[in-house]
């Protein structure tokens, strides 16, 4: 069982088309936001959950869904009820997380995705019933209670954890939204109180500190060779076209590709990077539809910029294409991203 794939199934590509028509934005773009909202929220709600009596709190927000809805999303979004629907979606989250963390995930949301704070507050809204649906059937149809809800959420952080777009996780940092990810369940915080201390042995703890020691210094000194090699991104320029800020998603899209592109390893990392890298190719190929629109001085900025990132990107996508049984899988997509990059750079 994963949580966030089940919640994804519901989420058609004619019905992310329906949603992007509705909110007057690109296709790709909708997708790039939703990728990044439905873990945040899950991992927002685990928080809550890991916290004493939060499965219960959760658990009392549950009751209230009607999960016939997530049967129903192709009449409701781009419909009458979209507005009301995102309203409601945005109180109840915004009232189970806390309002400064909700207003951290549709900050964090937005910068990732480069649109603005409207567009942005719509999806968490619309997202939010498809998350706390699914929530809903699942401890419906698995008869949880409020313990056995906590537990089944903690047993998906992983799950949830794997979906965050690559770049995302250090926008969230601060919101307290990633907690639950790490956080001990409550059940595991009574087991820890319950044990006793245990008895030292003669040589007491020194033996484990000088180790600690040791790999701490071996740690700080290759991590910190490997930060010096590894070059930032360049601030985005701001490129505003209606509700979306293109420079900022070309900014975000290199971090998401570098982040995902370095963590494929072999040909099995790559089959998983498979969704994510076509997802920033749609995403590309839109910024690219956009671009052709602009004035000229506009398109000189966004070309200057596009032509910076490539030297970055370039050498990561190379060393992954050297692990073996990775070119055949990924050389494709890849091939694709740079030469609507090196396109941009052109333009």
């Amino acid at each position: 069982m994963n949580i966030v794939s089940m919640a994804m199934k519901y989420l058609t590509p004619m019905l992310v088309d329906r949603i992007a028509t509705s909110l007057g934005i690109q296709s790709p773009l909708v997708r790039s936001a939703i990728a990044a909202i439905l873990p945040t929220i899950l991992a927002g709600i685990t928080g809550v959950a890991s916290k004493p009596g939060g499965g219960r709190q959760l658990g009392e927000v549950l009751s209230k869904q009607n999960t016939d809805i997530l049967g129903d999303l192709g009449s409701i979004f781009g419909g009458a009820q979209q507005t009301e629907i995102a309203k409601k979606g945005n109180d109840a989250l915004g009232d189970l997380l806390g309002g400064g963390a909700f207003k951290g995930l549709t900050g964090a949301v937005g910068k990732f995705a480069g649109l603005g704070d409207g567009a942005t507050q719509s999806l968490v809204g619309m997202m939010a019933p498809v998350v706390l649906g699914t929530l809903a059937k699942q401890q419906k149809d698995a008869g949880l209670d409020a313990a056995g809800l906590t537990s089944m959420l903690m047993g998906q952080r992983e799950n949830i954890q794997a979906a965050m777009p690559a770049g995302l996780s250090d926008l969230l940092k601060g919101t307290g939204l990633l907690d639950g990810l790490s956080a001990p369940s409550p059940a595991a915080k009574v087991q820890e109180a319950a044990r006793p201390a245990a008895k030292s042995n003669s040589l007491g703890m020194w033996p484990m500190v000088a180790a600690a020691v040791a790999l701490a210094v071996l740690g700080y000194y290759y991590f910190g060779q490997q930060r010096q090699l590894a070059t930032a991104i360049p601030a985005a320029p701001t490129i505003t076209v209606g509700n979306q800020n293109i420079g900022a998603q070309l900014g975000s899209l290199a971090e998401s590709l570098r982040g995902t592109v370095g963590g494929i390893r072999d040909q099995a990392t790559a089959r998983e990077a498979m969704p994510k890298l076509q997802a920033m190719a749609d995403q590309l190929s839109g910024i690219q539809n956009t671009a052709a629109g602009l004035q000229p001085d506009a398109r000189r900025t966004l070309a200057s910029y596009a032509a910076q990132l490539l030297p970055l990107l370039r050498p990561v996508l190379e060393k992954a294409l050297q692990s073996a049984g990775v070119g055949p899988v990924a050389k494709p997509i890849l091939d694709q991203i740079i030469g609507r990059l090196e396109t941009l750079a052109k333009s």
